[in-house]
Order: C-alpha cells, then structure tokens, then sequence
C-alpha cells in the first residue's frame, strides 16, 4: 500500500480560521448597528479605511495562528501515518520520536501506545523465531534418536535370533562334515536341523524386512494402503490372507499411517513367531470407532508367561495410544492370537464416511 501524504490538512485548517474570522467581523457589525442604531452601509461608507483595517486584523489574528496549528498538527499525524506503515511491513523495531509521546494530548497518548505495541510485537516475533529454532533443532535430535533406536532395536532381534541361528547353523555344519563318514544317520538328523535352523533365520530376515520397508500409504486411500501391504506380505509369506477393508474416508493421515504401522507389526510378529497358517485383517467403522482386527489361527502363547512389554507388543499399545485409541491383544496357547484396536473417530471423518 502507497502512503498517502497528509497534503490538504494545514489550508483546510487555513480555511475554517479564515471563516471563522469572517463569522466574527459579520457579528461585530451586526452588534454595533445594534447598539448604536445605524445602519451597516453607513459603517462603510463613514470610515471605510478604518473598516478595512479592522477586517485584516481580525483576519490574520484567526489564520496565523490557525496555520501554524495546522502545519504542527500535520507533521504528528505524518509522524504517526510513518509509524504505522513501517509496522504494515513488519518493521516493528521502528519507534515514534519521544517528544511526541510525552505531549499530554491525544496524539501524544497514541503515540505512547503505538509504541508500546511495537515493542511488544517485536518481543513476540523475537519468542517465535526462537520456538521455531529450538523446534526445528529438537526435531532433529528426536530425528536422530529415532533412527539410533531403530538401529539398536535391529541389531538387538538379528543377535537375539538370525545370529545365534547361524552360529548353531555354523557349528553344526563343522560337527557334519567330522561325522558324514561315520555316521550317516546322525548325519541326515544334524542335516534337517540345519535346514530347518536356516528357514527359521529366512523368517526371521523377512520379519526384519517387512518392518523396514516404507509405509505404503503412497496411494490414495487406507483400503489401497492395507490391500498392498497384505499382498506383499502374501507374496513371501505361505499363508492364507482374507480381508474385509472398509474404504474408509476423511481419516487423518497420521492416524492413517499409525494404523498402517499397526498391521505392519501384527504381521511381523505373526510371521516371526505364530506359525499360522491363515490370517484375517478387519478394518471397519462402527459405533463411532475405527476398529482394526487382525487374527491369525497360529500357535498363540501364554500371557502371564510373555512379558506385555515384550517389543512387538508394547509398539503396538504404543502406536494406539498415540491416535487416541487402545489395543486389547488376546491369545490363547494353540488357537492363536487376535489384536483389536479401537480408535475414536471424530465428527469430521465420521461425516467423510457418510458422505462417501
């Protein structure tokens, strides 16, 4: 926006002084016919030098001094028009002269207040900035506090599991090749332990895999995202897949990509430790909740003997508690296992669903 100068400001004062002076020279003739009975053409017929002497005294007494206001009052409000065009463009380090907040006038007070502002604002860009920073930096570190666990977390399942396999793979191999000459029996059993140790570590690799590997909300919706994780997994896993996916519309994305990582562990545990061989996935909307089921018919496990901060399962609590939902995980010893996540839906997405 173009600053507008204050032209005009001083003759408009000018002006009303100058009519004001004219008022009263009218007034003073009408008094003085009044008081001494004659006429205003004989006023000015009788002393017209006198007259028009007067009528410039009493002129320049009124727009001398009205032009002098005028042109001080037009340099305070150039003072603050200036004042608030820098604050229009975020200059807020600009300040109105002192002289003219300590004058006791109007002007004078908005001055003070005008600048009062300023300081303010100029502290709460300065507090912003700095939150930005520190937010941008602690980004970074939960960033890099991720990745670093992410890491010790792998490590830690290939040392607990595909590591200590090929050791016992590797020790094994050396007993057979000292024994394939003298025993052939014993050599077929230490041989099907060993391939049967190397499709444990398979499965454990492709478990490690199927968690790194990117989230697939690429695609337009949840139902994509779900139906491709589910086929991948199909693809490199030997089991049996059904799926009963509601198009799901207006879900948030993050709690979108929670639920996507959900099913993506539930799979991954299945695949390292529940031997199933069929899998349902259910993910469907009702009594105002976004429920996920996923069930598997594999060999289960016994609760009070598995810790519940085992870190399959406490990821997964955690990843519902992180959108506002739970997860109840039922298993019982040879009939499997079943994960329900109930998350709350809100008025928006319930609505995306009716509207779809």
């Amino acid at each position: 926006m173009k600053r507008t100068p204050f032209m005009g400001i001083r003759w408009k004062w000018l002006c009303v002084q100058l009519l004001a002076a004219v008022l009263v020279m009218s007034a003073s003739a009408v008094a003085i016919t009044a008081l001494f009975g004659l006429p205003i053409p004989f006023l000015l017929l009788a002393h017209p030098p006198i007259l028009a002497g007067a009528a410039v005294l009493i002129t320049a007494a009124g727009t001398v001094p009205g032009y002098v206001y005028g042109g001080r009052m037009k340099r305070k409000l150039e003072q603050l028009a200036d004042a608030v065009y820098h604050y229009e463009r975020g200059y807020f380090t600009h300040r109105i002269p002192g002289n003219m907040t300590l004058e006791n006038d109007e002007i004078g007070v908005l001055s003070a207040h005008l600048n009062t502002m300023a300081e303010r604002i100029e502290l709460q860009v300065e507090s912003l900035q700095r939150l930005a920073s520190e937010k941008s930096e602690l980004g970074e570190r939960l960033k890099a506090a991720a990745v670093l666990e992410e890491r010790q977390r792998i490590a830690r399942d290939l040392h607990d599991a595909v590591s200590q396999q090929l050791f016992a793979i590797t020790m094994m191999t050396s007993a057979l090749a000292e024994s394939v000459d003298l025993n052939a029996d014993k050599s077929r059993k230490r041989l099907s332990a060993v391939q049967s140790l190397a499709e444990e570590a398979q499965k454990e690799m492709r478990a490690l895999l199927l968690q790194l590997r990117p989230a697939v909300l690429q695609r337009a919706t949840l139902k994509e995202g779900f139906e491709e994780l589910l086929q991948q997994y199909a693809e490199k896993h030997d089991v049996s897949i059904q799926s009963e996916i509601e198009d799901l519309h207006g879900i948030a994305g993050g709690v979108a990509d929670h639920l996507v990582r959900i099913l993506q562990e539930s799979l991954s545990n299945a695949a390292k430790h529940s031997q199933a061989a069929s899998i349902t996935v259910k993910l469907f909307l009702s009594g105002g909740q976004i429920h996920l089921k996923i069930t598997d018919d594999g060999i289960g496990f016994d609760k009070a003997r598995v810790q519940a901060s085992t870190y399959g399962l406490r990821i997964i609590r955690e990843r519902a508690v992180e959108i506002g939902g739970v997860a109840d995980i039922v298993s019982v010893p040879g009939a499997g296992t079943q994960v329900h996540v109930l998350v709350p839906c809100s008025d928006r997405e319930q609505e995306g669903e009716r509207s779809s």
